[in-house]
């Protein structure tokens, strides 16, 4: 014990105080906080996000159970949950990138680049279904069916949300 109070310990790194360290400027983004209120405006935006995908079950081969975000954010475990990018600030800016369909590229003379936004793992939950088809079980056949599967799910999720989706493998 030595006589030393707990309260009167300060912990410093490189000179600085932990709450620095974990914060972000106010002027870069104001209302960032703590961290703790963009966790809970991204959650929102995962529960919102899951209610649009359920309306579109009906016109789904396969009904979506459950959505889970799995991704550190959702769990309030992210440091620095990712913040929103909007480009659209300065007139330079805009006319420095290319819109595609797809995604901000820079031009070859522009001095920015888009900004840079964080992805978020989410798990969709699919319905079991039960095929008396024979050939239904090769592997082929699942993976074929697994990948316009997400083809159609991404196309109804751009023609109805109106977000910008990209069906991968």
């Amino acid at each position: 014990q030595a006589g030393i109070s707990p309260t009167n310990i300060e912990f410093f790194y490189n000179d600085q105080c932990p709450s620095t360290l974990l914060s972000i400027p106010a002027r870069l983004f104001p209302s960032y906080g703590t961290g703790d209120e963009q966790q809970i405006y991204l959650c929102r935006e995962l529960i919102e996000l899951s209610k649009q995908i359920r309306i579109l079950n009906n016109e789904l081969p396969l009904k979506i159970n459950n959505i889970i975000g799995i991704d550190e954010t959702f769990r309030y475990t992210n440091v620095f949950p990712p913040l929103p990018s909007s480009f659209q600030t300065d007139l330079h800016k805009i006319r420095s990138i290319e819109h595609d369909k797809y995604a901000l590229i820079p031009r070859s003379t522009s001095r920015y680049a888009p900004p840079y936004s964080q992805s978020l793992l989410v798990l969709c939950q699919l319905e079991m279904t039960s095929s008396n088809d024979e050939g239904f079980e090769t592997l082929e056949r699942i993976k074929h069916s697994k990948i316009l599967y997400y083809i159609q799910l991404s196309k109804l999720l751009t023609y109805n949300i109106h977000y910008i989706f990209l069906a991968t493998t």
